[in-house]
């Protein structure tokens, strides 16, 4: 039978679907939390979704990530239904981005200073893109700043065909935020959990 919680909504309710099918078509390869054959809501939640990918986790979870029977599940919307591409038991898991787009990396460009607005970071790109220079292929940064963290993600454009992976340049950029950094962690949410980005990493 399969489950549908009270209150989920469609898109969930087809990715519950894509998840029974791997544990019926897995067996005993399926995440551990998937075995069971009753799949309960707090077995699994998204990680990060967009409209054509979605990174599941399973099993326990908290904020440092995965306990041991924690795994991942990725998948792929196909003729508008969720389809398995992938799953196992790795502890970084990258952010689901739009087609087109790949992640970029952030450091400290030097010490942060706790009274500023403005922090100066150090850029790379994280997939293949023949040595280029990114600046002209950077997307404007995702910030969220909370009273605890400010996170910052950032995207590039990726090459649509094939690059060399030589090895890509750090650049230098700026973000201004909403009111000095202070006490709160700098965090790189281009991967879950986040990296905390410390002083002159």
């Amino acid at each position: 039978m399969r489950f549908v919680a009270p209150g989920m909504t469609a898109s969930r309710r087809t990715l519950a679907v894509a998840l029974e099918e791997l544990a019926a078509d897995a067996g005993i390869d399926a995440p551990a939390a998937l075995r069971s054959g009753d799949l309960a809501d707090g077995d699994w939640f998204v990680l990060d979704q967009s409209p054509t990918d979605a990174t599941v986790a399973t099993g326990a979870w908290d904020a440092n990530g995965p306990a041991p029977d924690g795994q991942t599940v990725t998948l792929r919307k196909e003729g508008g239904q969720w389809r398995v591409s992938g799953w196992g038991d790795c502890r970084i898991v990258a952010r689901v981005l739009e087609p087109g787009r790949q992640g970029v990396e952030v450091r400290a460009a030097r010490d942060l200073d706790p009274t500023s607005t403005r922090l100066s970071l150090r850029l790379r790109e994280g997939g293949c893109t023949g040595g280029r220079d990114p600046r002209p292929h950077l997307g404007a940064p995702e910030v969220v700043e909370t009273d605890e963290s400010v996170e910052i993600t950032w995207t590039s454009a990726a090459i649509d065909g094939v690059a060399t992976c030589q090895g890509n340049p750090w650049v230098p950029d700026t973000v201004e935020l909403a009111a000095p950094l202070g006490d709160r962690v700098l965090l790189d949410a281009s991967r879950w959990p986040a990296h905390p980005i410390g002083n002159g990493a």
